[in-house]
């Protein structure tokens, strides 16, 4: 597990059938979208 401000991120389920509510983003696909963004960009999640 890794501790990254005030969040716990641990385990690899993410990786093949589910997030148990995380959202559910390949760590390719959240780097490019952290690259693409301004700051201050609201993100909705459903």
């Amino acid at each position: 597990m890794m501790l990254l401000g005030e969040i716990l991120f641990g385990g690899s389920i993410y990786k093949s059938s589910g997030s148990h509510g995380c959202v559910n983003t390949p760590f390719s696909k959240a780097k490019k979208i952290y690259e693409n963004i301004e700051p201050g960009t609201p993100i909705i999640l459903y």
